[in-house]
């Protein structure tokens, strides 16, 4: 039976549950409970949140059923994307199949269009910040193998993607408009 995986964002929690369940336990199996505990709680909040929208005792619930679900089919279509042959990957692997646009120029202003509505729009300045991170992709291009490790580029292209097709719809609906005022 394959285990599905689980990114669990705050180690330090993580090794203070592992020391609450170690009685008895070697540090490598208290932390292998401790992950199998994790699995299992994330596992029933996502089943009560889809079943009951929301999750009951708890006054605010930063995770809605909306939130929930969309991070479901974020994770889900991440899965589903266009791969490179290896991993990690450059950005030229990432523009050639997942941005698709038909110059470098392109494919850097939809990346960095990308980054600041969906990154960067709080920030003040969203796209100085946006070409700031693409330039750190790069030069991580240039330093190492590459930038993009598998659980990144599924995460990044599944929400590139998603964020693209709203744009052509968008885009879709303006030139649509523009067509009915000329008739």
């Amino acid at each position: 039976m394959k285990k599905e995986k689980i990114w669990f964002g705050h180690p330090e929690e993580l090794a203070k549950l592992a020391a609450v369940v170690s009685h008895g336990k070697t540090p490598t199996e208290a932390v292998t409970y401790a992950l199998e505990l994790c699995r299992e709680s994330m596992k029933a909040l996502n089943r009560i949140a889809l079943e009951e929208g929301g999750v009951p005792g708890f006054g605010f619930n930063p995770h809605s059923l909306d939130a929930t679900l969309e991070r479901i089919r974020n994770f889900e279509s991440g899965k589903t994307v266009p791969k490179p042959d290896r991993f990690p990957a450059k950005l030229s692997d990432f523009f050639d199949r997942i941005v698709k646009a038909k110059t470098p120029a392109d494919n850097t202003k939809r990346l960095r269009d990308f980054f600041c509505q969906v990154s960067f729009s709080d920030d003040v300045e969203p796209e100085s910040k946006a070409a700031e991170f693409i330039q750190r992709i790069k030069s991580d291009d240039d330093n190492q193998e590459g930038f993009f490790t598998e659980t990144k580029w599924e995460q990044m292209a599944a929400r590139y993607l998603e964020w693209w097709k709203k744009q052509k719809s968008s885009k879709a609906r303006e030139s649509a408009k523009k067509r009915k005022k000329v008739h």
